[in-house]
């Protein structure tokens, strides 16, 4: 569920924990009797603790999350990244009042500049 799926993300923070995290991650999803299910719940807990406004509060960032998409192995990496750029893009693309709060944004966009690092979305494309 997603929920298992957040507490396990929200570990990240602890980036000595990525390799164990990853691996029970991808255990996970290689033993769900739905992938595809099991790659909704893992978009909606990561959503739910990489872009949560308590990061930027405490001065955090989302790489230690992002760093988890490197760990997914080929086709679950490319499904999963298919199902988070609309979502951050769609965040970031968002008209806004010019005295808007920015402090959501800059997770996203810090997810954005990440996954374009990470060669995640191709420079042509984030250009």
């Amino acid at each position: 569920s997603s929920e298992v799926f957040a507490a396990l993300i929200s570990r990240l923070e602890d980036t000595g924990q990525l390799d164990v995290i990853s691996t029970q991650v991808v255990s996970m999803l290689g033993t769900a009797p739905n992938q595809d299910a099991a790659l909704a719940d893992l978009l909606q807990g990561f959503m739910g603790v990489a872009f949560n406004s308590s990061l930027i509060q405490h001065g955090q960032s989302v790489m230690p999350f992002i760093y988890l998409l490197t760990r997914l192995p080929d086709p679950l990496k490319t499904k999963f990244r298919d199902l988070l750029i609309p979502k951050v893009l769609k965040f970031l693309t968002v008209k806004r009042p010019v005295d808007a709060n920015r402090m959501e944004f800059f997770l996203y966009a810090e997810a954005f500049a990440a996954l374009v690092k990470l060669e995640f979305v191709p420079i042509k494309g984030a250009v």
